[in-house]
């Protein structure tokens, strides 16, 4: 990537996240959808079997390609969508981490600059987000 600015790198590592979350989602048996138009909404996550009862779950994304998360401070307090799924997505070289937490739960996490240490009960919550969107208990 020689002579390309720094922020297009970020850019393009923060795409890469993007597309190995969603991966990540359809191999642990989710689909999803990408919103035509979007406020504060990346993608829309539902079960792939669901059974008798099924959601959609609409998601915002934040991806780290640091050391740290800087979270979108505007992002908190801002929507209406309390049933909002918060993805935070950690690319590294080596590996990619994914964090699901509930609106609420990123409302309490959320500080500037956090780590992804601070996530870690967080951490490949498939089972969680499953039973949201099946009904099951959360």
């Amino acid at each position: 990537m020689y002579g390309e600015h720094p922020h297009s790198i970020d850019r393009q590592r923060q795409m890469l996240g993007a597309v190995l979350f969603e991966a990540a989602l359809v191999k642990h048996g989710f689909r999803v959808a990408q919103p035509r138009s979007d406020i504060n909404i990346d993608l829309i996550v539902y079960a792939a079997d669901p059974g008798p009862f099924w959601y959609a779950l609409p998601m915002q994304l934040k991806i780290a390609v640091g050391a740290a998360f800087d979270p979108d401070e505007g992002f908190m307090g801002r929507t209406s969508l309390r049933d909002v799924v918060v993805a935070y997505i950690w690319v590294r070289e080596d590996e990619s981490r994914f964090f699901l937490l509930s609106y609420d739960e990123a409302a309490r996490a959320w500080e500037p600059w956090f780590d992804a240490e601070k996530l870690a009960d967080f951490e490949d919550r498939w089972d969680w987000l499953r039973s949201r969107l099946t009904g099951g208990p959360t």
